[in-house]
């Protein structure tokens, strides 16, 4: 078998759980506590080891909780043509387009470019937001040599020392404010660098699956070698999403690192795996039935560390969101059949609050004519927890505009000149 060298003890954590300890109850969906601390120079993990046999699959899990009952609301949400004026939103949207990616502040839409390289029209920006909320990473992969920009919410930015040159990044996570995750391009053994943003220090971490077996590579559609594999915050557990190939299906794997075992797997057809801000639990959207239509209803559920799986809620498209504070996942729904007002269109957003057990049901009517919300792209929720952006797109899924939805007032808005909102900071 390969031998690994340990992860670099700069970017591991304290364990927070063990197989040991299943039998003390898991912090409850939605808390805070036990929030990830900053890592801990005297710790180290081993990873997976991805040669030899394949892992055999871990036993099915137990019987999951019955389906709760759910303490129910339903609105309407209308699009606002007045502007922005009565919002009381704070912080900053980065924003693609109209012209170049930007810092968009609020309340005053006052706007600044983001520092970059390249030339503007040749770049999209897929931001990450850091961990406290405060700064958003970047790459601006036309740039020669390709760079990593980290700004924060008044545009400025903090550079990274002794940034690597010479490399293609694929991928890029903020799991914990001491690692940023970068995956290259054309890497056979599905390896991640973890970057620290203070230091610039640039370490591989082992590999963690195999790419290369009779089970297929991760991500359908994609080269062979990309690693799309997601860490929690600890960087304790990581879920990887996988194309089996022989059976022409997706699914999902959770792994844990300190043990180096398969701790939990999609018995039949998994994907969207969604980290809650606090690593308690990884969100995923499951069907029962692998032959069935991508686009017809699928499970949203909750995983622990531990394996133990918890379905939330039947009839939900790709493109799931985690609240910052960990309480609540947005969802979009399907199958609805709202009826609008003439000459809308309409859009059904699920609100689950993990911690009240509360499902809000949002139904957006807006002008489709000429762009319409595309349900497998994520709700970006503010930091307060009070907004959600919700891009649009045209039938050639360019961007066109952005909404706000205000969900005190169930109260929608464009915003001004924003054309596709990709993150929003304090």
């Amino acid at each position: 078998m390969r031998t690994h060298s340990r992860l670099i003890a700069a970017f591991a954590v304290p364990v927070l759980w063990s197989l040991a300890g299943c039998a003390t109850s898991p912090p409850r969906l939605g808390s805070t506590q036990d929030q990830p601390t900053k890592p801990s120079a005297a710790s180290a993990v081993t990873p997976h080891l991805t040669d030899g046999p394949p892992p055999v699959d871990p036993p099915l899990p137990s019987p999951s909780p019955q389906w709760r009952t759910w303490r129910d609301e339903f609105d309407v949400v209308t699009v606002e043509d007045r502007g922005t004026a009565d919002l009381q939103w704070q912080g900053s949207l980065v924003v693609n387009g109209p012209s170049r990616p930007a810092i968009v502040k609020l309340p005053s839409m006052a706007r600044i470019p983001l520092p970059m390289v390249s030339s503007p029209s040749q770049v999209q920006v897929p931001a990450v937001v850091s961990p406290d909320t405060t700064r958003v990473a970047y790459l601006d992969g036309a740039a020669e040599p390709e760079r990593l920009f980290i700004v924060d919410a008044e545009g400025i930015e903090h550079p990274v020392p002794a940034w690597p040159e010479g490399r293609s990044w694929a991928t890029i996570s903020w799991p914990n404010e001491s690692a940023l995750l970068l995956g290259e391009y054309w890497v056979k053994d599905g390896s991640l660098f973890a970057l620290d943003p203070s230091t610039g220090s640039l370490l591989l971490l082992p590999p963690i699956f195999p790419t290369t077996s009779d089970d297929g590579d991760l991500r359908g559609g994609e080269p062979a070698g990309l690693p799309f594999v997601y860490y929690d915050a600890s960087l304790q557990s990581v879920a990887v999403p996988r194309f089996l190939r022989a059976e022409n299906r997706h699914t999902v794997e959770l792994w844990s690192v300190p043990t180096d075992s398969l701790v939990w797997k999609a018995h039949s057809w998994g994907t969207d795996p969604k980290w809650a801000p606090n690593g308690d639990h990884v969100a995923v959207v499951l069907r029962a039935d692998p032959d069935s239509d991508v686009h017809e209803c699928a499970v949203l559920a909750v995983v622990d560390h531990h394996g133990r799986e918890t379905p939330l809620h039947e009839c939900v498209w790709l493109g799931t969101s985690w609240s910052p504070d960990g309480s609540t996942i947005a969802a979009w729904r399907a199958g609805d059949t709202y009826a609008c007002p003439e000459g809308l269109s309409s859009s059904t957003l699920m609100i689950l609050n993990l911690e009240a057990y509360s499902r809000r049901t949002l139904r957006i009517c807006a002008d489709e004519s000429r762009a319409g919300i595309k349900e497998s792209r994520s709700p970006i929720w503010s930091p307060d927890g009070n907004y959600l952006a919700l891009n649009r797109y045209d039938y050639q899924l360019d961007p066109v505009d952005s909404l706000v939805i205000d969900l005190a007032n169930n109260k929608a808005y464009v915003i001004p000149h924003a054309t596709e909102v990709a993150a929003w900071i304090w």
